[in-house]
């Protein structure tokens, strides 16, 4: 099995990278299926709030 143990996914507000200001899951997803990723630890992008952005 292989587990991805570091994604960062949602919408952050934190830094000015495209990975790091919208990052969607359902594009994660479909990476990671093709390239057999089955479990993942998700973190939310980088937020100024991070109880809305792990919501």
């Amino acid at each position: 099995m292989i587990i991805d143990c570091h994604c960062h996914a949602g919408s952050g507000d934190g830094l000015t990278g495209p990975w790091d200001t919208r990052a969607p899951l359902q594009d994660y997803l479909r990476r990671a299926t093709v390239a057999g990723i089955r479990r993942t630890v998700l973190f939310s992008a980088f937020h100024s709030n991070y109880a809305a952005a792990n919501q």
